[in-house]
């Protein structure tokens, strides 16, 4: 493939009103990367364009590109600060996970759609295009695990708020105690 040679011949070129559902295969252009498709209905780069089955008329749509031998991999922490992009080599496709803390939050996972319906796999999803990951957070919990036991007969109760020091911050949170009987 020449150096401004673009391989496309996976794509359809004709269809009828019989032809089933097609979705348009990303093209391959060396020195760049696609960015997506615009055309009849579509004035952002798309990724993924279906044709349905039972369309008519002349379709057109033309590839958009940019320069560049790495995918822009760009982190919505959703609240937990600014990451830089990655840079992903083509060849590889291979994302490194960010490190990334949310006070009070755990991280549930990066996912390649703001809805949170597609879990990233760093280990073996790989990057085929620019693309944003989305973190997904839960709020954080803190479980204690408290043997108390009645001594010699005597009562006392439990507080209903804890002071917990960690790395030297200190959080308050009130507590429910699931009182258990325990006999000696």
């Amino acid at each position: 493939m020449g150096a401004d040679t673009v391989d496309n011949k996976n794509n359809k070129t004709e269809y009828t009103i019989e032809t089933p559902s097609f979705t348009l295969k990303k093209p391959v252009r060396q020195g760049y990367i696609f960015l997506g498709w615009t055309g009849t209905d579509i004035t952002e780069p798309t990724a993924e364009v279906t044709i349905p089955q039972g369309t008519t008329g002349n379709l057109e749509f033309t590839a958009v590109w940019r320069e560049g031998e790495e995918y822009n991999i760009t982190f919505d922490t959703n609240g937990a600060g600014t990451l830089e992009v990655q840079k992903v080599p083509v060849t590889s496709g291979k994302i490194t996970e960010p490190e990334v803390k949310k006070h009070g939050y755990d991280l549930v996972g990066w996912y390649s759609d703001a809805e949170f319906t597609r879990k990233w796999d760093f280990e073996n999803d790989l990057a085929d295009r620019d693309m944003t990951l989305y973190a997904k957070w839960q709020e954080g919990q803190i479980k204690l695990n408290t043997n108390i036991l009645r001594y010699l007969g005597e009562e006392f109760s439990m507080p209903s708020e804890l002071s917990i020091t960690i790395a030297g911050e200190t959080f308050n949170t009130n507590v429910t105690w699931n009182a258990e009987e325990v006999e000696a």
